[in-house]
C-alpha cells in the first residue's frame, strides 16, 4: 500500500497505475528490466520518468 503523499503526487490509486504499466507494457510501450541490473541512483530516474509520461496521457 503507498501512503497518502504519493497517492496525491500521482493522483492516481495505486492499482490503476498497476493496470496502466502492465497495458503498455503489454503493447510495447514500455519494457520492464530486472532491477539487480540496475544502478542505485537509476529507480528515482525511472520514476520520474515514468510519472512524467503518465502525465503526458
Amino acid at each position: 500500500m503507498t501512503s497518502p503523499s504519493r497517492r496525491a503526487y500521482t493522483r492516481l490509486p495505486l492499482g490503476v497505475s498497476r493496470v496502466l504499466v502492465a497495458d503498455m507494457v503489454a503493447d510495447g510501450l514500455l519494457a520492464l528490466h530486472n532491477p539487480v541490473e540496475a544502478r542505485p541512483g537509476d529507480r528515482m530516474d525511472l520514476l520520474e520518468r515514468v510519472l512524467s509520461g503518465l502525465r503526458k496521457l
